[in-house]
């Protein structure tokens, strides 16, 4: 056998090397993007941090008292009487007359000229039973409080219930004896009303509710 010459080895090489070229060698990585990759990782293993507990804000009588959108300005009379009189008298009888009952409707500040009288709508719920709560300050000798229904126009309302109590402190459904709308009775509408029987000056309500208690059993 006659062994091919050197060119002719040459010619095939290059025939070869045409026909099936060889794959392009992928491009070493660079230390830049693995760094990189590795802080990304490390960053997403980290634990979040846990939220910031957000301070509850404190209760500022001022502010609640309805007709008051916000922080109250210290020269307002009106209003700083009645954080006085919430602050102090106030919830000092409703922790006596209103136990275990919640808010119903908001904390009201008034004032009352001799005789002036202060309404506000409620909505008594079957079921449900329901405590007033209201103080005079200074100036005020006699505070008076009744529950009446909406009559129709020019006639009298209906008095479903009133304070017994005289001076400056009105409660209506005291203690354990809050004045309960029965479950077999219709939600209707209705308003206490507060009096300034004696002088002027200002005074604080606060309605609360609950569920009626059971009937006693009979035996």
């Amino acid at each position: 056998m006659i062994a091919p010459r050197a060119s002719h080895k040459r010619r095939l090489l290059a025939i070869f090397a045409a026909a099936y070229p060889a794959a392009p060698m992928a491009a070493p990585m660079s230390t830049a993007p693995r760094a990189l990759l590795l802080l990304l990782a490390l960053a997403a293993c980290r634990e979040a941090p846990p939220p910031t507990a957000t301070p509850e804000p404190k209760f500022d009588a001022r502010a609640a008292l309805a007709g008051f959108d916000g922080p109250v300005p210290d020269d307002d009379p009106v209003a700083l009487e009645g954080t006085r009189l919430t602050n102090g008298p106030l919830r000092e009888c409703a922790e006596r007359e209103a136990v275990d009952m919640q808010q119903e409707g908001d904390l009201i500040a008034t004032k009352l000229a001799p005789g002036q009288l202060f309404e506000q709508e409620f909505r008594l719920q079957p079921g449900r039973c329901y405590t007033l709560v209201a103080v005079a300050g200074d100036g005020i000798a006699e505070l008076d409080a009744t529950f009446e229904t909406f009559g129709p126009a020019r006639s009298k309302t209906e008095i479903l219930a009133s304070d017994a109590a005289t001076g400056t402190t009105a409660v209506i459904g005291g203690g354990a004896a809050c004045f309960p709308w029965k479950p077999e009775q219709s939600p209707i509408a209705a308003k206490f009303v507060l009096r300034a029987g004696q002088g002027s000056g200002v005074a604080v309500s606060q309605l609360y509710s609950r569920e009626s208690p059971p009937p006693p059993s009979r035996r």
